[in-house]
């Protein structure tokens, strides 16, 4: 078994989280212009990013079990082990996908943390603005319930009849 394959879906890998990466860009413009509808299409459509991402990592996994396998490796099929046992010229390119993928998917993680704290602002404005658009109905009935209680205790201590008059 040869790197190849995994060569392969390391460069799929990059592609597509290069990709995911310009849809979440394009996701933090809509969250600030605050679009509901393109914000749903952008979602489907990072949705399928996600899901042929994981189907490629599930591909890339089999091969580099394979791979490890036909070199006497016992041990938890990763990149890093896979760099080890590959020669020379397959060792250098999977070094440098491998550093480009972490690479990417750390300003995927950064993007994300910046449309996370968005949505966290943009909510916090709805609901400060429905707040103010709904007050707390006991704000509009204050003073009343302490003239009932000055009413109760001014007529507790008389009769009807005032018998002192």
């Amino acid at each position: 078994m040869t790197v190849k394959n995994i060569v392969q879906a390391l460069e799929k890998l990059i592609l597509l989280h290069k990709s995911l990466i310009q849809i979440s860009k394009n996701k933090t413009g809509v969250i600030i212009k605050g679009s509901a509808e393109e914000l749903q299409s952008i979602l489907k459509e990072e949705n399928k990013h996600i899901q042929a991402i994981k189907k490629l990592e599930s591909d890339m996994l089999l091969n580099a079990k394979d791979f490890l396998l036909s070199n006497n490796f016992t041990g938890e099929p990763t990149i890093t082990a896979t760099i080890n046992l590959a020669n020379k010229q397959d060792k250098e390119t999977l070094s440098i996908l491998k550093i480009e993928l972490e690479s990417l998917i750390k300003d995927l993680q950064e993007q994300n943390q910046l449309n996370q704290e968005l949505l966290e602002q943009s909510l916090y404005f709805v609901n400060l603005s429905l707040d103010l658009l709904n007050p707390n109905i006991d704000s509009f009935n204050y003073g009343r319930q302490e003239e009932e209680k000055d009413l109760d205790l001014a007529t507790k201590g008389r009769s009807l009849f005032d018998s002192k008059v």
